[in-house]
């Protein structure tokens, strides 16, 4: 088996450096032929080939996907997304190295809008074992090995798009709202909230992401340190929350501690990854707790807010909710 596997890296190789051109389509096309085309092709449960064809898929312009991913199914003689899924967990789910693949085709299954594929398929990146907590200098120290090519990260630019795209038709465009962007980091949300603001504060752990966001001179403030604490005595019509709940094993203090900042009416927006149920912890990657939506509505409803709106994204190249939640009471 290892033997064959590796006669299609030839190929393999060929739709990474395609994929790294931005040549989808091409890099797609060299996967499909280095399937082979028959029901037996050891190459159809190579796990590396199978991430890379994902990844091409979850990167791919929105206009190709559906036609990829059908051309995908039938390259690989699947016959449909139900029973391709079914057939690549039964082959991969035992794998200690498949995160990437199942993070990639959950990802895909959002962008078919097979939601609920996405949060079984995410399920297998995903273990119940909870660490007490991620630690604060563990957090500082990611961003900080990471500052100099962190805004570089196309995957950091669309995650930001893809929230504000959620975000945006949500508010009225007035510009006279007092925002707070909850775990700023090097304000990469600014340039979007900015033109919604009348005061815009920034808060976060690291000290050298805060020096990145001041370069901006987009907030009337920044703030280095924790942001439930920081959001004491605060007031503010709208807090975001964009790409770090995921380091909060409880969510409760963070959601208590905003609707003691909002004014009446006023607005949460955060984004967090999925999970069927309860609370879960991804098993590769970047540590990150994830939640179900049941879990996450049940929290919310208890500390007094009321969900404006749910969604399922793709944001770091992950499944990823959005959700919305507002403060009950008229905005004076």
């Amino acid at each position: 088996m290892m033997e064959e596997s590796q006669d299609i890296r030839p190929d393999f190789a060929t739709a990474a450096g395609m994929c790294l051109d931005g040549r989808y389509v091409d890099a797609f096309e060299a996967c499909i032929k280095a399937f082979g085309g028959e029901p037996d092709s050891p190459a159809l449960l190579d796990l590396g080939l199978q991430t890379l064809v994902l990844r091409i898929m979850v990167a791919a312009p929105e206009a190709h996907v559906e036609a990829l991913a059908g051309r995908w199914i039938a390259g690989c003689r699947f016959g449909n997304p139900d029973i391709a899924e079914v057939i690549l967990t039964d082959a991969f789910r035992d794998d200690p190295q498949a995160y990437d693949f199942f993070g990639n085709f959950a990802a895909l299954s959002v962008r078919l809008g097979r939601g609920d594929s996405a949060v079984r398929l995410f399920s297998h990146c995903l273990g119940p074992e909870l660490p007490a907590r991620i630690e604060r200098h563990a957090i500082e120290e990611k961003y900080r090995d990471g500052l100099d090519t962190y805004d570089e990260v196309f995957l950091h630019d669309m995650a930001v798009d893809r929230f504000l795209a959620f975000l945006s038709p949500r508010l009225e465009p007035d510009g006279n709202l007092d925002i707070v962007d909850a775990c700023c980091g090097t304000g990469l949300a600014a340039p979007h909230l900015r033109p919604l603001a009348r005061t815009l504060a920034g808060i976060d752990l690291s000290a050298s992401m805060l020096e990145r966001a001041r370069r901006r001179d987009l907030y009337d403030s920044l703030t280095v340190g924790d942001v439930v604490a920081e959001l004491e005595g605060r007031v503010a019509d709208l807090v975001v929350c964009c790409g770090a709940a995921n380091y909060f094993r409880d969510l409760a203090p963070l959601g208590r501690a905003v609707f003691q900042c909002l004014r009446p009416g006023g607005l949460f927006a955060f984004s967090d990854f999925p999970a069927p149920d309860g609370v879960m912890i991804t098993t590769g990657g970047s540590l990150r707790y994830c939640r179900g939506r049941r879990t996450v509505r049940d929290m919310m409803s208890r500390i007094g807010m009321e969900e404006v709106g749910c969604d399922l994204g793709v944001m770091y190249g992950l499944p990823c909710y959005l959700w919305m939640f507002r403060r009950p009471g008229a905005a004076p």
